[in-house]
């Protein structure tokens, strides 16, 4: 004979299966024990998907977890400036302070010292690897020469910032000297790739600040060697050098 369950779950017996108005659709505290082939399949079939709902939950909320994470602790570059230790006492105006702003008056030679400011750098300096694009002709996009042993001795990856002695353009770009002669000037933009864990980070300036990454090279501000006498030198031999300055006497004071 069916059952019938009361709310304190006490089983009383009942000569006839309830009617309609005593089901649960009228009365939820009155549940008919019915014994149908198809509930346990059906019952069972709710909890798998009831278990895949909470699964699914759970793992979208890893990734939106993840994604927070990574959007909050993403790298980013503030800028490159100009590190010129050696002439401290010299700064003009121009070198007031050692602040991101770009770099605006570089070599043709080669040797302009200057700093990369940012955050989520590699703890390995000369694992941060510089590359450049130029949006201009010659346009052109790759690495840069590595930092040297002197560049990441005198870098702190920890405090925000990498140096880096900047190579002659045409060392940067891997060609011939001769084939840029006819430029009087060259504009290039610096990200820097960070391999921590050996996976690769971009790092580069935002949208609205991309100047702060940008170096510039002229030739006006490429000074020219134009002899050395004698050609012959030995220790403590005297030697005088012909050269042009060309505008650096502009950006330096008392040269």
């Amino acid at each position: 004979m069916p059952l019938l369950f009361n709310r304190d779950i006490r089983p009383h017996r009942v000569d006839s299966p309830p009617t309609p108005e005593a089901t649960c659709l009228t009365q939820p505290h009155k549940v008919y024990a019915s014994k149908a082939p198809n509930m346990p399949k059906y019952v069972k079939f709710m909890k798998y998907l009831v278990a895949i709902c909470l699964i699914n939950s759970v793992v979208d909320q890893y990734s939106v977890n993840a994604e927070m994470k990574r959007t909050e602790f993403a790298g980013f570059l503030e800028g490159i400036g100009f590190r010129e230790q050696e002439l401290q006492q010299a700064k003009g105006k121009k070198f007031i302070s050692e602040l991101p702003r770009g770099v605006g008056w570089a070599s043709f030679g080669g040797g302009t010292n200057t700093f990369i400011k940012g955050s989520g750098l590699a703890d390995n300096p000369q694992s941060n690897l510089i590359v450049m694009q130029s949006y201009k002709d010659p346009k052109w996009e790759g690495l840069a020469p590595k930092l040297t042993e002197d560049d990441a001795f005198l870098s702190s990856p920890d405090n925000g910032f990498i140096t880096y002695r900047m190579s002659a353009p045409h060392v940067i770009m891997n060609m011939r000297e001769n084939l840029l002669d006819t430029f009087d000037s060259l504009e290039y933009f610096v990200r820097v790739t960070a391999i921590k864990d050996n996976e690769p980070e971009i790092l580069e300036c935002a949208t609205d600040v991309i100047n702060r990454c940008r170096i510039k090279f002229f030739r006006s501000y490429t000074p020219v060697l134009y002899y050395m006498s004698p050609s012959v030198v030995f220790y403590d031999a005297v030697a005088q050098f012909t050269f042009d300055p060309k505008s650096t006497t502009n950006t330096i004071a008392d040269l």
